[in-house]
């Protein structure tokens, strides 16, 4: 597996969505599709490989606004900023950065918000433990 496939699998799981029988259950980005014979099925339920937040603003901004509502300590909350397109910055309550893509070369705003989120995770897990 590449490590977008990754990244996005640590996302799905961040998120609370569930992994069963190879895929992740996800219906709020489900879509009807056609079937082989004309007709139409509801697909909910995604491989890694599938999974878009690379790519897809809708499923991004859902992975911001969870980053937003968290609480760690019982206190601390996080700030998601992304500036000018240049760069993408999570502080926290005291405006501490967390993770920021300074110094990162992306070709596009969502591939910012992607890697801030993405790192932002990581960092979020090892509190957990």
């Amino acid at each position: 597996m590449n490590t977008t496939t990754e990244n996005n699998k640590l996302i799905a799981e961040f998120m609370g969505y569930g992994y069963q029988l190879s895929s992740y259950y996800i219906p709020k980005f489900g879509l009807y599709k056609s079937q082989y014979g004309g007709g139409i099925v509801w697909e909910d339920c995604f491989r890694a490989e599938e999974l878009q937040y690379h790519k897809d603003w809708n499923w991004l901004m859902e992975v911001v606004e969870k980053i937003e509502s968290l609480e760690i300590f019982d206190t601390d909350y996080f700030t998601f900023r992304i500036d000018g397109g240049l760069s993408a910055i999570v502080e926290d309550m005291y405006g501490n950065v967390i993770v920021d893509s300074v110094g990162l070369d992306c070709d596009s705003k969502i591939e910012y918000v992607y890697y801030v989120a993405v790192e932002f995770i990581k960092w979020y897990n090892k509190q957990k433990n």
